[in-house]
This record gives C-alpha cells, structure tokens and sequence, in this order.
C-alpha cells in the first residue's frame, strides 16, 4: 500500500463514501482510501472514467464484483458495498494495513542501491530476497489458506502475484501474537477471476494475443491458453513462494516471450531453497496440473505455523509502521475522547476475526468523519478521475 494525496481532478466522495487518499492504480481503475458513515476505513475501486462506457470493461467489472462476493473468509478482503449501476461504477472492500509482498522487495530494491548493491535491472521478474524461512513457511500457510477459500467458493484467481498479496501484523498495533491459524496473509483483486463452474475449458476474458496474468507467476495452461482449473492457482503460489524466499520468480527472463517460454518449457532451479520450502516448491511447479499437489498435501508439506510475536522481518514491520504512520497523517490529529460527539472523536469497536474456526476480537481505532450532503460523485476540481 502506497498513500498518495489526492489530486484536484479526484473525486472526493463516491456514494456514501468519503475519498482520503490514493491506494493505487491498475489498468481498470483506481483504489481510493475511504471512510463509511460509521468511520471505518474502506478501500473504494473506481472504474476509469475512460472505460466506464465500454462494454467490455463494465462487463469484467461486474464479473470481479460477483467473484469476490462469493468469497467469504479470513484471507480475502470482504466486500461491502457496490454500484455497477452509477456513471462511474465503484466496488468497495475492508480496507488491509499492510504492504504487498511486491512493495517488500522493491523496498529491498532501494536499500540494495543506497548501500551500492547492484541487481540485473533488465531481467523480468527480478528482485532481491524478501523472506527467511519461517516467514516463507507462514506466507505458504496463508495462501494455501486463501486458496482453499477461493476454491471452495467456486473461482479460479487466475493472478496470484506478489502485488495481489498482502502481509498484515496485527500484533504490532494489539500485543497479541498471531497464532498458528492467523497467518497475516491477505489475498486481493479479483479482476482476471474464473468461476469454476462455467463451461469446461473455458477461458473468459481471454481474446487471441491476450495474455490474462502475470507472466513471470502464470501457469503453463495460462500461456498456453488450455483449461484453467484450480491447479493453476497451485503453480502459481509455487512460483510465489521462490520469489519470496530468493528474490526471484523461478521462471524470470530478459524478455516477456523469454519469461512465457520457461513458464512453459524450463524446469526451475530450486536448489538455493531451504529443504522444507523446496519441497513445498516442487509439489506446485509440476508443468502437468495432474502432477501437482492438492491443498490438503500442501498443507501438510507446510506444517503448522507457530504463534509469534514478529511473523515477519523487519523490513516488513518498517514498511507496516510507516503506512500506518501514513494513515493516521492523513486521517488528523485525534481529539480528547472526553469530548463526545465531536468531530474525530476516538470509537473503540470490536472486530470478529475468524481465522481457521478460530474466533479472536480485535481493537482498532475508527475516526468519525464529518458527512457532507452525499452526490454520486463530487470531484475537488470538476471532471472526472485522473488516471
């Protein structure tokens, strides 16, 4: 997660929502920090203006909708609001503090160069090590987690990647460790998103020439345009898992048609791994969907996360308490809570967590906001979205 200000041209309110920040961008739109009424932060995607009439996009907008309201769990943000009727329609989400496993190597990118380290900036998919071997573990355990919720809703995601995969800690702002069934894994966007139950051999929103992915994290049947099934989600957590453990995705090339041919051709180089996470590795990355291993042998291949205090390495807790630091910038100073009714005022609210069959309560600080009369979409400077 990147705050960015807004800009004139953002809007400033979708629906109910009020507009605070920039999350990020992506080709079919923009994510905005918000608040609701009840001043919880939310994540608002905005449509591009430019594609809000093109068919085509309304259409695959409304599919990622569908999609991941039919995922229901504690490793996918949940959806809790959406207009696909409005002129520029907007889907919105729980809001997760916490940076993509993407951000964590490129803040490793950067102090690699400030200490004068030097990487092959023109090989696709390369970035520097992210995660020792007890965090790769625990990130394995949340996406088999997220997966096996995905799944059992009826989806294929289809773009499992770093950026798409974001790492929380809950116990840095609570004090409580997370236990071996809260991994602090978050799997996000549903854009590319495939039901299962639509007709076999299926590829929706696939053109000729298109690729529907991310290449360096695709699977073969993604490239080479046979069946999707849930089996590709399970190449793509193991292309995943090296990325995080090496820095690199194990199929990283100088060129896209380079990255294509060894996610289809080449058998990855998984000898630097540490035993357990090799493992684990080998079980995803067979080029045969039939030869890969399930969720319930993944799981077992994993083992069980421990409690921790620190799940993550400290450049992950750095990038979590600066983003934090962010967010309370950009949400103001906090008034004396002994003014009640007043604007900012602190409300303590209770959050059920169910992680696994595990129900445990969180404590999170939510600011009421001031509600404006509430348009549509108002924008600060007229017009539409930049993007």
């Amino acid at each position: 997660m990147v705050v960015e200000p807004l800009a004139e041209a953002d809007p400033r309110e979708i629906g109910p929502y009020r507009l605070l920040a920039v999350l990020g961008h992506g080709g079919m739109g923009r994510v905005f920090l918000g608040t609701a009424s009840d001043g919880r932060l939310v994540a608002v995607k905005l449509i591009r203006a430019a594609l809000a009439d093109d068919a085509r996009h309304q259409g695959r907008f409304r599919r990622e909708v569908a999609a991941a309201r039919r995922v229901r769990g504690a490793y996918t943000a949940p959806v809790l609001d959406a207009d696909l009727d409005a002129p520029t329609p907007w889907l919105v989400s729980a809001f997760i503090s916490g940076p993509s496993l993407q951000q964590v190597a490129d803040a490793g990118t950067a102090s690699d160069a400030a200490s004068g380290a030097t990487t092959d900036a023109t090989t696709v998919g390369i970035a520097p090590r992210t995660l020792p071997e007890e965090a790769a573990l625990r990130l394995a355990a949340g996406l088999t987690a997220a997966l096996h919720e995905i799944h059992g809703a009826g989806l294929v995601h289809r773009d499992l990647k770093p950026d798409n995969i974001l790492l929380t800690d809950e116990s840095t702002t609570t004090g409580v460790p997370l236990t071996a069934n809260d991994k602090g894994v978050w799997v996000v966007d549903f854009g590319v998103a495939l039901a299962t139950d639509d007709a076999p051999g299926s590829t929706r929103l696939t053109r000729t020439g298109w690729v529907v992915g991310s290449p360096p994290y695709m699977s073969p049947e993604q490239v080479d345009g046979t069946a999707i099934t849930p089996a590709s989600d399970i190449f793509s957590l193991g292309s995943v898992l090296v990325m995080a453990c090496t820095g690199a995705s194990p199929f990283a090339g100088t060129s896209l048609q380079q990255v294509l041919h060894n996610v289809l051709y080449s058998e990855p180089d998984l000898l630097a791994l540490p035993n357990r996470i090799r493992r684990v590795a080998e079980a995803c990355l067979a080029k045969d969907p039939a030869e890969r291993a399930d969720l319930s042998r993944l799981r077992d291949l994993i083992g069980q996360a421990a409690t921790a205090t620190r799940p993550w390495p400290s450049r992950v807790r750095d990038l979590m308490q600066a983003q934090r630091a962010e967010v309370e910038r950009i949400l103001g100073p906090v008034h004396d809570t002994t003014t009640a009714g007043a604007e900012g005022d602190e409300k303590i609210m209770e959050q059920q967590g169910n992680r696994s069959d595990s129900v445990h309560r969180r404590r999170f600080v939510a600011r009421k906001v001031r509600q404006r009369p509430r348009n549509r979409v108002s924008t600060g400077g007229g017009g539409s979205p930049a993007d």
